[in-house]
């Protein structure tokens, strides 16, 4: 019994546990951020963990199902409004389902997802009066969706930068931000660190005076050989062990490394777990950030402290440990060892923190508050100019607050400090920078980039110079395009940083624009935007690349160069789908369409247009709209186009043209009666085709007499084509006046010498003025040589009957 009771208890417990199991694996939606474009929506779905999913769009509504997922219980549903109206969730068996309903279909919906961040994006581009009315357009329009040009786009980067109205200023204007990142004055403790070892001994006791005085004076040069020669001397065992750490710490502070890090790897072993061996492990991190490991140092540093316990330099400790800090970026442990009372309480360490909480500000990039930080500190001591970074972040502060004399004196300072050191070619580029912004000293700032070039040719100070220096030529008319394209299209392959390599070669792309190579410079900004995805001028790149591509594609499209113009379209889609690109474009391409007898594209172009374009310029799309409805087929619309024309611009500058595609449209219809109202219709637009169309009208009526009436009148006579000519001398041959038909149709054969008709009736004509011969002749030549099969055998039988009959003319009529 008990053990079946132990059995049922585990099987439950089991049972229990693989309950717990499989709902922990279920996925929980925790929530959908929304983030909107004037064009599209994101929905960003919240998901732990990702799971499988499926999606499918019907109209205006897309349903997403989650397998395996529930609801968490403060989801919260996003906003809706009158483009995103409704959303909801329901749970069938074991999976999700999130519906979207939108007041339009939307035109085009991606999914992806991420499974690092547990989230799945939906990307929405919204559709609209426009896309709804024609879903065609959108669908066939190569891949351009629908979206309406709007001039106050804030997304637009056309909008966003302050450039693309005054693109040369660029050169002058843009400058990229220059990081000069120099090591700070590490600060150890003001007095030997010897003087901390136990027993606490007087330092008079160990340390002769003169020694003392170099010490404090930061004499390390001399003091380090007195050091050695003391050595030799017989001491007590004691002394020596604080004068050896005291000349390892010397060697140190003077910036050697090989012997101090030996001597001071020797005291850590001979003295292991003791305060010696740590303040020569403290030395050997000092000497470890100062060539730049700051990183480990910092950590380093900070499990060292906490091993040392208080000393009488605690506060120096923490001080050093803040200013690792800062360098390794932890800003707010930095923050933190600054805000120690152990450093507060010593009146020379609060000048060095007051200086590092003004480094930190400037690490913060905020600028405005470290430039009154340093000035306030510059006012009450010389310690800001005796420290490279400080200074080096000073100078940058009063650069970037257009303080330019004061930033050259800065830099000015920094570049002795830094006199054969890292970063120097940027210390002297920033001090040409600023010379250059102070009008007494722009020539001669002009002048340095010269020299930086020189002297530091593959160096990023040096390619900075090189940059700027062209920029100066080409904006002075110095050097010419293909000169600075040449030297810009060199930097952006081998300038050491991506930012200088971007700047490079957007400056190239410029140059191209500026020079009106449009396409080398709409290649070139397609490549930058490929380049850099991240890049700080894609902003720039882009509305470059905005305004240049409908000058292109207009260049391409009249130089016949069609299929090139649409292959532009197709790889810009984007900038289509977001409605920055004006619809002026649309002409070129749909005139691209046409010329490759793509009639619907066109087609389907110009509706687009004609209902995006504002009222203002609308009148301008009628015409080719009609002419591609014409050339499609569409004679019904072509009418509606053309009424819905004259109404509203009666005097319009296209009025003749449609009214004669209307005519036309009405004739290929089959609305003959209508057509031949419209062309007596003394209130319309009166043309020669308009008279040949009545003409041509009246003839397909039999309607002889008002042929030869409409096509006889003065203005028409001599400008009558040759089809014309030929039913006017049909019209004569048929109310039996062959003598003025016949020259008549001596014209059209004049034109066309194998025109059957006119041929046949020439021998009529002859066989009725007892010409028998000469009609015979004509007869057969119709027979053999005839294009049509009907004029063809008729002559054949005429001539039989010549032949049979010679002296009888023929009596057949048509």
């Amino acid at each position: 019994m008990t053990r079946s009771l132990f059995i049922t208890h585990l099987l439950l417990a089991v049972a229990t546990l693989l309950f717990v199991n499989e709902a922990a694996a279920a996925a929980v939606l925790n929530g959908i951020d929304r983030r909107d474009e004037p064009a599209r929506i994101f929905l960003i779905f919240n998901v732990n963990p990702l799971p499988a999913y499926k999606m499918a769009t019907s109209g205006r509504r897309v349903d997403l199902e989650f397998i395996d997922t529930t609801l968490a219980a403060d989801f919260k549903t996003p906003a809706t409004d009158s483009r995103m109206i409704k959303l909801t969730t329901r749970t069938e068996q074991k999976s999700l389902f999130v519906s979207l309903y939108f007041r339009y279909p939307p035109q085009l919906v991606n999914v992806t997802s991420t499974k690092n961040t547990r989230q799945l994006t939906l990307d929405i581009l919204l559709g609209n009066q426009l896309s709804a009315s024609t879903p065609e357009v959108s669908s066939k329009l190569h891949g351009i969706p629908v979206v309406k040009h709007t001039s106050d786009d804030v997304f637009n980067p056309v909008e966003a930068t302050q450039f693309s109205k005054d693109w040369r200023s660029f050169f002058t204007a843009y400058e990229l931000p220059v990081e000069i990142i120099t090591p700070p004055h590490f600060h150890l403790p003001p007095s030997p660190l010897a003087e901390a070892l136990l027993p606490q001994s007087s330092l008079d006791e160990w340390l002769p005076e003169e020694m003392q005085r170099l010490f404090f004076n930061k004499q390390w040069q001399q003091l380090g050989p007195l050091l050695r020669e003391r050595l030799t001397q017989s001491l007590d065992e004691k002394i020596k062990e604080r004068l050896v750490l005291t000349y390892a710490e010397c060697l140190t502070r003077a910036g050697a490394y090989q012997e101090p890090y030996i001597l001071l790897q020797k005291i850590m072993v001979q003295y292991p777990d003791s305060l010696m061996a740590g303040l020569a492990n403290l030395l050997l991190i000092y000497q470890q950030a100062s060539q730049g490991e700051y990183i480990d140092a910092y950590y380093e540093l900070r499990t060292l402290r906490k091993t040392l316990g208080t000393l009488p330099f605690t506060g120096s400790l923490h001080l050093l440990e803040a200013e690792m800090a800062i360098m390794a970026g932890r800003f707010t442990e930095a923050d933190e060892r600054l805000a120690d009372a152990v450093i507060s309480s010593d009146p020379v360490l609060v000048q060095i923190r007051d200086l590092r909480r003004a480094d930190l500000l400037a690490a913060r990039d905020r600028k405005d508050d470290a430039l009154s930080a340093y000035l306030d500190i510059n006012s009450r001591s010389t310690l800001l100019q005796t420290d490279p970074m400080s200074l080096a972040r000073f100078a940058d502060a009063l650069y970037s607050a257009r303080v330019y004399s004061e930033a050259a004196t800065c830099y000015q300072r920094l570049s002795d400090l830094l006199t054969g050191k890292p970063q120097s070619d940027l210390v002297l580029f920033r001090l040409a920078m600023s010379q250059l912004h102070i009008p007494a000293m722009a020539k001669r700032g002009s002048k340095e980039f010269q020299q930086i070039r020189e002297a530091f040719p593959k160096t990023e100070g040096g390619m900075r110079a090189t940059l700027k220096q062209t920029d100066i030529e080409f904006t002075s008319n110095r050097l010419k395009a293909r000169d600075a394209e040449a030297t810009y299209g060199t930097l952006a392959t081998t300038a050491g940083s991506i930012p200088l390599r971007e700047e490079s070669a957007f400056k190239q792309a410029l140059v191209n624009a500026l020079s009106k190579e449009h396409e080398k410079s709409v290649h070139q900004c397609r490549q930058l935007l490929r380049s850099f995805q991240s890049g700080a001028l894609r902003t720039e790149t882009a509305a470059l690349l905005i305004q240049q591509l409908p000058v292109l594609i207009q260049q391409l499209v009249q130089s016949e160069q069609y299929v090139k113009a649409l292959v532009l379209a197709k790889q810009n889609r984007q900038l289509f789908i977001h409605g920055w690109l004006d619809t002026d474009v649309l002409y070129d391409l749909a005139r691209a369409y046409t010329q490759l007898g793509l009639t619907d594209q066109a087609l389907q172009t110009y509706q687009y247009l004609f209902e995006v374009s504002p009222e203002a310029t609308k009148e301008t799309v009628y015409l080719p709209l009609i002419k591609e409805l014409f050339a499609s087929g569409f004679f019904v619309q072509v009418q509606e186009y053309a009424d819905r024309y004259q109404v509203r611009y009666p005097k319009g500058k296209d009025l003749t043209a449609i009214h004669r595609y209307k005519m036309q449209a009405l004739y290929a219809s089959g609305q003959l009666e209508q057509a031949l109202t419209l062309t007596k219709d003394t209130s319309q637009p009166q043309f020669l085709e308009t008279e040949l169309l009545k003409g041509r009208l009246y003839f397909e009526k039999n309607d002889w007499q008002n042929v030869i009436a409409t096509l006889t009148q003065s203005a028409l006579r001599s400008e009558l084509p040759p089809d014309s000519l030929r039913r006017l001398a049909e019209s004569y041959f048929q109310t039996g006046e062959p003598t003025l038909a016949e020259p008549l149709f001596q014209q059209v054969r004049e034109h066309a010498p194998t025109d059957d008709q006119a041929l046949f009736r020439l021998a009529q004509i002859a066989a009725q003025q007892d010409k028998s011969m000469q009609a015979l002749k004509l007869f057969q030549e119709v027979a053999d040589k005839g294009s049509d099969p009907l004029w063809r055998k008729l002559a054949r039988q005429e001539a039989e009957i010549l032949e049979l009959l010679p002296n009888k003319p023929p009596t057949t009529r048509l």
